[in-house]
């Protein structure tokens, strides 16, 4: 992907999950390794991850969900977002 396509989606899943994750994300933090806070380098929009199906994160599917900032700071509390 040539740019941030934050706007563009709401959530991502599989390939393109894991692809815009290594392009676009950087972590953030963490619920227990499964549940996972990323934030887009160039717009700054958060997103959550997580494994859907499977027992692992070599056995499951990325889904990325974009979060709206209330959302952050309602599931993430510990942040000062």
């Amino acid at each position: 992907m040539a740019q941030c396509q934050c706007e563009k989606h709401q959530i991502l899943t599989g390939r393109n999950a894991e692809q815009y994750a290594k392009e676009w994300l950087r972590y953030v933090t963490d619920k227990q390794g499964w549940l996972q806070l990323w934030q887009c380098h160039d717009c700054t929009s958060y997103w959550e991850m997580t494994w859907e199906g499977g027992k692992g994160f070599d056995d499951g599917v990325m889904t990325l969900r974009r979060l709206s900032l209330s959302e952050v700071r309602e599931r993430w509390p510990q942040l000062e977002a």
